[in-house]
């Protein structure tokens, strides 16, 4: 085929409520099952295994939601665009749904921070008392973690890749807007620092539920990736 009959879209969704407890590789798996049945003119791979052709720009971490997820892929034929996403999102769960189609502007290089919006809250925490911690915890020059990656595990600062946006004392626990770095290269998951903030309070998992919500990503003059 002619690459130029060959047409790029990217695909903006959203990923809420239960879907959260799906892995990038089953969201993958889902988009696979979801092209078929939707019967897009879809673009395969070459060669050896043909597969469809499908790219993401900042996979999404297990339990976090998101409005903003972005997907790429190619049709073979036209299609309008309004069309094909409400086919696509017929064969979809409701949990994970397409909220625009459009040809992809920017390389997913371009990404450099993601935003997210978290709650911690457990029984028995006090919101204002909790509040006050996070902000003497996160004046400290430095704040360093333990960040697991194939290379193994090392010990890095985070406070220059995290920007604390807005914070609220909520009842039972606090609500907090963060922008950390994001990209190919260089991502920063956000729960690196509250997970930080919790120990620093003698706080375990059992005793709090952290709940992320990924709201933008971004690229280096500020504009919105999706």
């Amino acid at each position: 085929m002619n690459e130029k009959e060959i047409i790029s879209l990217r695909a903006v969704y959203s990923k809420r409520n239960r879907a959260r407890y799906i892995s990038h590789l089953d969201v993958t798996r889902c988009m696979q099952r979801a092209v078929k049945r939707a019967g897009l003119p879809v673009w395969y791979t070459e060669g050896f295994n043909p597969h469809i052709y499908l790219t993401f720009a900042l996979p999404l971490s297990l339990g976090y939601e998101s409005r903003c997820e972005t997907m790429d892929f190619r049709l073979t034929a036209p299609l309008p665009l309004e069309e094909a996403r409400a086919r696509l999102n017929a064969a979809l769960p409701p949990d994970i749904q397409i909220e625009g189609l459009a040809p992809p502007v920017h390389k997913p290089d371009a990404i450099t921070a993601a935003r997210y919006q978290i709650s911690l809250t457990g029984s028995g925490l006090e919101g204002a008392a909790l509040a006050e911690g996070f902000r003497q915890f996160f004046s400290a020059e430095e704040i360093r973690v333990e960040k697991h990656s194939k290379k193994g595990v090392r010990e890095v600062n985070i406070k220059p890749d995290c920007t604390l946006l807005e914070l609220e004392a909520v009842s039972g626990g606090l609500a907090l807007e963060l922008q950390t770095a994001a990209g190919p290269v260089h991502n920063v998951n956000p729960t690196l620092l509250t997970d930080a903030f919790l120990r620093s309070q003698n706080l375990g998992p059992e005793s709090v539920l952290t709940r992320v919500f990924r709201t933008d990503i971004l690229m280096s003059d500020d504009r919105s990736f999706c």
